[in-house]
Formats: C-alpha cells, sequence, structure tokens
C-alpha cells in the first residue's frame, strides 16, 4: 500500500469511527427523550424522538455503505478487519435501539389517552439502568475501555430482573382490577421495549472485548438475547 493510499485508508477508518461515535450520541438523545416523554409527558420530546429515527437510519446506511467500499478497496486484515466488523455490528444495534426509543414514544402517545395507574413501579429505575448501560457501551467503544464492556455484559441480568419484577406486578395488578388492563399491557410493552435497549447496549459491548481481544463473547452469556 502506498503512502498516499495508507493516508486515505487510516482517514476512513477514522471517519467510520467518527460515524458510529455520532450515532451513538444521537440515539442516546432518543432514549433520554423517549423517557422524558413517557414519565414527563412532554410530547415535543417524543415528537423529536421520532423524527430523529430518520436521521439514524439514514447515518446506518451510511456507515454501512463506508463499511463495504473500505472491505472492497483495501482488504483489511487483522485488527482492522475486527474494527470494520464490529462498526457494522455496533451502527445495526444502534439502528435497533432508535427503532425502541421510537416504540416506547408510541405506548406513551397510547398511554396519555387512558388513566393511568399511581405510579410507573420499577420503569423509570429500569430506564435509569438501560441508559447507564448504554452510555457506558458507547464509552467503552469510544475509550477502547474493555474492564467498562465487561462491567456492561455483568450489568444485562439487573435490568432482566427489573422486567421481570414489572410484568409480575403489572400481571397481578391488572388481574385483580388495580390497573386499566390496557395501561398494564402499554406499561409492560415499555418495559420490553427497555429491555431490549438493555440487550442492544450489551451487544455493543460484547463487539467491543471483541474488538480489543479479539474473543467474540456473543451467545456465552446465560440467557440468549433477541437480536
Amino acid at each position: 500500500m502506498t503512502d498516499h493510499m495508507l493516508k486515505s485508508y487510516e482517514m476512513e477508518l477514522g471517519n467510520l469511527r467518527q460515524k458510529i461515535l455520532h450515532m451513538g450520541e444521537t440515539v442516546g438523545g432518543m432514549i433520554a427523550h423517549a423517557a422524558q416523554y413517557l414519565f414527563e409527558g412532554n410530547f415535543d420530546l417524543g415528537a423529536h424522538t421520532i423524527e430523529k429515527d430518520r436521521e439514524v437510519n439514514a447515518i446506518d446506511l451510511e456507515i454501512d455503505r463506508l463499511c463495504i467500499d473500505i472491505l472492497a478497496r483495501y482488504q483489511p486484515v487483522a485488527v482492522d478487519l475486527r474494527a470494520i466488523s464490529t462498526a457494522m455490528r455496533v451502527s445495526f444495534d444502534l439502528e435497533r435501539v432508535g427503532d425502541e426509543a421510537v416504540n416506547i414514544c408510541e405506548q406513551a402517545a397510547e398511554l396519555g389517552k387512558q388513566v393511568l395507574p399511581d405510579g410507573f413501579y420499577s420503569l423509570p429505575e429500569m430506564a435509569g439502568a438501560a441508559q447507564g448501560m448504554f452510555r457506558d457501551a458507547m464509552a467503552a467503544y469510544e475509550n477502547h475501555d474493555n474492564d467498562l464492556a465487561q462491567r456492561v455484559c455483568d450489568s444485562d441480568k439487573s435490568v432482566d430482573e427489573f422486567h421481570e419484577d414489572t410484568v409480575r406486578r403489572l400481571s397481578s395488578l391488572a388481574a385483580e382490577g388495580s390497573v386499566p388492563c390496557g395501561a398494564a399491557t402499554r406499561l409492560m410493552f415499555v418495559s420490553k421495549y427497555l429491555e431490549r435497549i438493555a440487550d442492544h447496549a450489551t451487544n455493543i459491548a460484547e463487539m467491543v472485548i471483541y474488538l480489543e481481544k479479539g474473543v467474540m463473547v456473543r451467545h456465552a452469556t446465560e440467557h440468549a438475547r433477541e437480536p
């Protein structure tokens, strides 16, 4: 590879990394705004979240095209090949997290039309935990922090437990008539979306471990996660 090609190659790898970080920042904002819409009833933030989904989808496609172009033009190997495969996987998970944020907004819109139960049970804590995992996963990617990535993976079980507790409590309250069935069902959907955000954060953290150590730890966890 000539010096000119090497310089161009390094610039494209750097550009790819920056696009991933920008996408992560955008998606992180979507999660926060979706939670504010749900818990505080801020309709403008909900509408903004849904609008941002188009931008995230466009970035996802742009990253895919850039990865394919780099693979075709430079045929990278070793750590550079891992960096590109990591970028493609992280981009996929980020796009899915954006979708989950939109799903939360859609449920929040319907909940606003119903009589809500007294509180959201453990959902605010669950939302905080999922957001924290996502922030840490992206920080691990940005800073090449394998230890932080491992802590994200280790945190996934706590969000699963939040979800199981929320579903169990809401199901019981709906059965006894303390909570309207429609509201309980929508809140359980929200809980599932938050659990999926945590799952995608874990996927990102696992790819950071793969990038830094060359070890694929996906599917090695106790519970299988949805894609």
